[in-house]
């Protein structure tokens, strides 16, 4: 991540400061020569001069490098791609606001909108719609906007906010690793007009749940923020907004946090939280009674207790104190920093008086109840957030469970009825047509189509809008768009060959499915054992090499593009099988086939299905090359594939 507009200005107004200093200095080096014999004088001052100059240079880089980030940090491009007049007409800035408490009182006036949480994720300056105040100092915004329709357009996206790896999931932009800070904003403020017009083509996924939105293609004729629309790669992909427990922004507003994930890793982040929230919830109940318990038992103490029971109970106390101050000090929720502080400040029993620390026992306690309450605040401050994490998930999973069963009846069906379609295209292909009939006659078109969609009907697949599944399905679609097509040419070898494409993606989507149980497994490897990650992999090596549909047609490019998958799957196959040998073990104690494991899963599925069928680029790389189509001449078709 490069450094933030204030910090990377101030670390160049540091080198130009040391820069400048090295100039004064070697100016006055020069001036020091003087008295010296003319020889040894001509060499130094050539030599400071020389280091002058290299000095200036950089002097002058770092201006040239100051106005660069100055520019970069201004928003006057945004406003002039929204039209700057109708954005200062109908937009206030924050900025332009000197009134902090009308600023607070004007964002809470504006409900929970992508507007408002794209500006809380990756803005600095807030902007609101045109207001006027009334009497009682009330605030209408003039005129009344429909706030769900503003979208991101007069945001003013501050490049810095920008995540570069929430860009390259989006395909908006790559970053190199030896890029400089300043390369790095530049190329994220000229990503910010295709960011602005990939937010503009989401949907919430559910009206009530504003924080999961999905980004959708446009419809033909819709009318996008931009020109081109999002990329394929951000198509489905699912934009989630959560609340920065970090802190707030610069002007002192909320902060939110922005990721770009599919279904299924929506549903892993949901869960981990959960998992995250009953341990803190644990832990904070645990925390609570030890300081009780502490309290407690200091409490029981008087001036008729013996001295040796009175040692033993302020000894314990102290080291209950100590171990719970460390386990707080690391925390970065304000709640726990104050409960960790005035724990910390009695932990030896001592109060400071007049700058003595004396014993006072009751001082003590006082502060443990304090704290006590302190983690009782931060219990109450989590659970809204947990019912927030809650409802994702609840969310997400009925996405994910929709979209798995579509997938797979669809799978099923097209299994199922393959051959009867392939029957009925040889029919209608090789149906001659009468004397002065078209080449495809209106009865067999009409029959044929109607048949067709008997047998497989897609519209089901429209429904899918999320992540992998979403990607999955406008590929199968855009296949069955090519049946007809192949009908209408007589071409039979096409039709039967598009049938198994739709077949093989299918498939491809189990396989997804199959990695994602593997991956949620892995979550805790010192739990898995090795006989069951050789179960899952048997299982998906079984659905790339079982030819389901037509074991005598082969599509050769879609068996190449997932050739590498393949060898990696026999690969992991054949380690387990030997490491088995030694008897089952759970998967932590072989580090090694995890590694393997951790490439199998970072293979990007949804990559390679989208590059089936397009031609290679120019420098491909070995995951994401696309093959070329190569046919078979035995069988009149090209390969099932996937198959090892």
């Amino acid at each position: 991540m490069s450094l933030a507009f204030p910090a990377l200005e101030e670390r160049i107004r540091r080198k130009r400061t040391r820069t400048e200093a090295a100039i004064a200095d070697g100016e006055h080096e020069v001036r020091g020569l003087e008295g010296e014999c003319e020889e040894t004088t001509r060499i130094k001052e050539a030599s400071i001069r020389g280091h002058i100059r290299t000095h200036s240079a950089h002097l002058q880089n770092h201006a040239r490098q100051l106005l660069e980030v100055q520019e970069l940090a201004s928003p006057d491009d945004q406003i002039e791609a929204f039209d700057r007049e109708r954005f200062e007409r109908w937009f206030r800035r924050f900025s332009a606001i000197d009134d902090p408490r009308l600023r607070e009182k004007l964002w809470k006036l504006i409900p929970d909108s992508l507007f408002k949480r794209i500006q809380e994720a990756v803005c600095r300056d807030y902007v609101v719609p045109s207001y006027r105040s009334v009497k009682d100092d009330r605030i209408h915004f003039d005129p009344r906007p429909q706030f769900d329709r503003i979208g991101p357009g007069p945001c003013l996206v501050s490049a810095d906010l920008l995540n570069e790896h929430m860009l390259e999931t989006l395909g908006i932009e790559t970053f190199e690793p030896r890029m400089t800070a300043i390369e790095r904003l530049r190329r994220k403020h000229d990503a910010i007009p295709t960011f602005k017009e990939t937010l503009a083509s989401t949907r919430q996924i559910d009206p009530n749940v504003g924080r999961l939105h999905v980004v959708v293609a446009p419809r033909p004729g819709e009318a996008s923020y931009g020109k081109t629309g999002p990329r394929p790669e951000a198509i489905g992909k699912i934009l989630l907004f959560a609340e920065d427990v970090a802190g707030t922004q610069a002007n002192g507003q909320r902060k939110q946090r922005m990721q770009v994930l599919d279904a299924y890793g929506v549903y892993r982040k949901t869960r981990h939280e959960e998992a995250c929230y009953e341990s803190e919830v644990a832990k904070l109940e645990r925390l609570k009674q030890r300081l009780g318990l502490q309290n407690r038992r200091l409490n029981t103490l008087t001036r008729d207790t013996p001295p040796d029971n009175r040692r033993t109970i302020e000894e314990e106390a102290k080291t209950e104190l100590a171990t719970v101050a460390k386990e707080l000090q690391t925390s970065i929720d304000i709640c726990k920093r104050m409960a960790c502080v005035r724990i910390d400040r009695h932990s030896d029993l001592c109060a400071e008086v007049r700058g003595r620390r004396i014993p006072n026992i009751s001082a003590a306690m006082a502060s443990m109840v304090g704290a006590i309450n302190d983690l009782q605040r931060r219990f109450e401050r989590t659970r809204p957030k947990n019912t927030a994490n809650t409802d994702d998930r609840q969310l997400i999973h009925q996405q994910i469970e929709h979209g798995e069963a579509v997938m797979e009846s669809y799978r099923t069906q097209l299994q199922a009825r393959a051959e009867p379609l392939m029957r009925l295209a040889k029919a209608a292909v090789f149906h001659p047509p009468r004397a002065g009939e078209p080449l495809f006659p209106d009865r067999n078109v009409t029959g044929v189509e109607r048949r067709m969609k008997e047998l497989i009907d897609p519209k089901e697949l429209e429904t899918l809008l999320v992540a992998p599944f979403s990607t999955f399905a406008r590929k199968i679609l855009s296949l069955h768009a090519e049946l007809p097509q192949a009908l209408e040419s007589r071409d039979g070898q096409r039709f039967n060959e598009t049938l198994v494409k739709m077949h093989v993606v299918g498939k491809i989507q189990e396989v997804s499915r199959c990695l994602e149980n593997l991956r949620i497994e892995l979550l805790t490897p010192e739990r898995v054992l090795l006989s069951r990650v050789r179960e899952s992999v048997a299982g998906v090596r079984a659905l790339f090499e079982t030819l389901q549909v037509r074991p005598d047609i082969v599509v050769e490019s879609y068996t190449s593009a997932f050739a590498h998958v393949c060898a990696l799957l026999k690969r992991i196959e054949t380690a387990v099988t030997a490491a088995l040998q030694g008897g089952d073990c759970a998967l932590s104690d072989n580090p090694a086939l995890g590694d393997l494991l951790s490439d199998l899963l970072d293979i990007d599925l949804e990559a390679i299905v989208r590059g089936l069928d397009q031609p290679p680029p120019a420098a491909a790389e070995t995951l994401d090359e696309t093959p070329q189509q190569v046919g078979t001449a035995a069988t009149g078709g090209e390969g099932e594939g996937p198959a090892a």
